[in-house]
């Protein structure tokens, strides 16, 4: 952890790989960021001191509608207030 640089933060989907099988959630970075992956991140930054880079990944085709938009700047406005000051 004390090597980390870099950590992407992104949304995806739930993929079930076969039938009788549990649901996988897939970093398909085409839905907004779990809530969870902010306590996740806040976890992650306490943990890994050299992080220069968040970066917060969403595929365009997925922000084709204004409710996606307003939900990729609800999420872009969480992550700056969980990172904090940048200096």
């Amino acid at each position: 952890l004390g090597r980390v640089t870099e950590i992407h933060l992104s949304g995806g989907c739930w993929w079930t790989p076969a039938p009788g099988h549990p649901p996988l959630r897939r970093d398909t970075h085409d839905g907004a960021v779990p809530e969870e992956l902010f306590s996740l991140l806040s976890l992650a930054l306490s943990r890994c001191p050299l992080v220069e880079w968040v970066i917060l990944e969403q595929l365009d085709q997925s922000l084709s509608t204004p409710s996606a938009q307003n939900r990729f700047r609800e999420d872009f406005l969480k992550l700056k207030t969980t990172v904090g000051p940048v200096s």
